[in-house]
């Protein structure tokens, strides 16, 4: 995606509402404007004063008035884009926003390509890459802790952080391009010991970022919760029941959900992802074979697993126990999967669990034991309650955490050069080899912060924002 100039035209908001945003970015956008625009009070864009709102009409090039609307004028350099910008507010009907549309084209303005209102405000110098990157997940946000991460980023969170860190590495690396200018009178500017425990430094630091992505993944995509069990334990029915609709089919046949279901559902203020998988059973069905091997994996790279059992199968607590333990290790989960033991059907007991009774299994499983009715919809607050208060702290994060698997890349091929730094400073390496390892670091911090970019690297980053933005 390359920046040609031209004055670009896209409906900047999305279906569903009352009034639509057209956004006309460039260095022509006042004339194209003026060629349609006709204010009420008979004063033309460009006669405008900058930032001012204007009520007129639209007047198409063959005299129909298209619309009554709201005209906002922006001049260089304070505009989103940094370039001149005309926002048209009209009404949101599809023919409205076309004809338009079409009719700015016909002016001499094109069609923006998805992100590139964003890449001009970052070629302009509106804000850097990583805050260009929050924009999209600001936009893709559907919980708080995701819009307050997405905030911080935008707003230079991640910004300042990196730019600490480059900052270390360039004075290191100015230390040692120094040495190499006055490499024949052997001269040593940077104290290797402490050059050492600075790269270390920044490795540790590197290091904490990255680990950081395992609770920013969450936060992006939301927690993932696997719901396993054998079959017919009800578990498409947990799954209908928490998102209030029916999304999975429920069926007394065993084995009827023969692949992952995946659903978000916002509590409070943390998304959760929930998958539903095929149930736990031996069978010589192939296609069931491969659903229950997916289950299993899901179930192992979830951050909560909701074991449902049938508990009207077990009349005696050592059955059940057995049951369960089995289960846990049909899915292949370890002792540290945090795992939630729900005790479905209960309505179909004579009487509903008593605390002592869940309070023992619990004890017996080392797992929370929750007792509810998927179809009744019993025991399902309590369920919800605990999730939130697994994750609800999760919103309340202030420091810098990484959500993008670009970043991930970035970080991780500088902790690689860092550390071949670190290893040709302790095996006494010329400064050449020592300065050439240090400079890939830089080299990929400078990818990861926008410094250095290629087409392709735009390209990959502003083709997943939505055209108008």
């Amino acid at each position: 995606m390359i920046h040609d100039g031209k004055t670009i035209a896209a409906v900047a908001t999305g279906s569903g509402g009352a009034i639509a945003i057209i956004r006309l970015s460039g260095s022509e956008a006042f004339s194209i404007a003026d060629a349609f625009f006709r204010a009420r009070n008979g004063v033309s864009v460009c006669e405008m004063a900058p930032f001012t709102i204007s009520y007129g009409d639209f007047v198409a090039s063959d005299g129909e008035v298209v619309d009554d609307l709201l005209l906002s004028k922006f001049v260089a350099p304070r505009s989103y884009t940094g370039e001149d910008m005309v926002e048209f507010s009209v009404h949101a009907s599809e023919y409205i926003k076309s004809r338009i549309l079409a009719q700015l084209i016909t002016r001499g303005a094109r069609t923006a390509q998805p992100g590139e209102y964003t890449l001009r405000a970052y070629v302009n110098g509106k804000m850097d890459m990583l805050g260009a990157e929050a924009v999209a997940d600001i936009i893709a946000s559907d919980s708080r802790a995701g819009h307050t991460l997405a905030l911080s980023q935008m707003r230079g969170g991640y910004t300042a952080e990196f730019a600490r860190l480059r900052g270390e590495l360039v004075d290191l690396q100015s230390l040692l391009e120094l040495e190499l200018d006055f490499g024949e009178e052997d001269v040593e500017f940077a104290d290797r010991s402490r050059l050492a425990e600075s790269v270390d430094r920044a490795e540790h630091e590197l290091t904490r970022l990255i680990d950081s992505y395992a609770q920013g993944s969450v936060i992006k995509e939301g927690v993932p919760v696997a719901i396993i069990g054998a079959p017919n334990s009800g578990k498409s029915t947990l799954l209908n029941a928490l998102l209030n609709e029916e999304r999975a089919i429920v069926s007394s046949i065993a084995g009827t959900t023969r692949d992952s279901i995946e659903e978000t559902l916002r509590l409070g203020d943390v998304l959760f992802r929930f998958i539903d998988t095929a149930g736990m059973r031996t069978t010589d069905d192939p296609l069931e074979s491969i659903g229950i091997e997916r289950a299993r994996q899901k179930a192992q790279k979830a951050r909560v697993v909701l074991l449902t059992v049938d508990i009207s199968d077990y009349s005696h607590a050592n059955d059940l126990t057995a049951a369960i333990a089995r289960m846990r290790v049909e899915a292949g989960l370890s002792a540290n999967t945090d795992t939630v033991i729900l005790l479905n059907k209960c309505d179909m007991l004579p009487a509903w669990p008593g605390a002592d009774h869940l309070s023992s299994l619990a004890s017996t499983t080392g797992a929370k034991v929750i007792a509810i009715s998927a179809k009744r919809g019993s025991g399902l607050d309590h369920l919800r309650t605990h999730l939130l208060s697994l994750f609800g702290d999760i919103v309340t994060t202030e420091s810098v955490v990484i959500t993008s698997s670009r970043h991930i890349e970035q970080l991780t091929a500088t902790r690689t050069a860092l550390r071949a730094t670190r290893t040709a400073l302790t095996d006494g390496m010329p400064t050449d080899l020592i300065a050439a390892e240090l400079r890939t670091a830089l080299h990929h911090l400078g990818l990861l912060t926008g410094e250095i970019t290629t087409d392709e690297i735009l390209g990959n980053i502003f083709s997943r924002f939505c055209i108008g933005k």
